[in-house]
């Protein structure tokens, strides 16, 4: 199937109307990245903490009765 010249010019337009970030200077580019990583950084820390709750919460016993035939407190 063919197309026109106006049809990949129009679908040129359309990709470059779609929502990205802007385009700017590598000094500008290394300091949003800085800034991201301080916000990971601190997501990373408190995801640690919780993880770390987590495992120190107390834990339930649970009792089962065995009923394998090789165990020998199965009675």
């Amino acid at each position: 199937m063919a197309t026109s010249k106006a049809t990949d010019k129009q679908h040129s337009k359309e990709h470059l109307a779609m929502d990205t970030p802007p385009i700017v200077s590598p000094q500008e580019c290394v300091a949003a990245h800085q800034q991201l990583l301080v916000k990971e950084k601190t997501f990373t820390r408190s995801r640690d903490a919780l993880a770390a709750q987590r495992r120190r919460m107390p834990w339930l016993a649970v009792w089962t009765r065995s009923t394998s035939s090789t165990d020998p407190r199965a009675g």
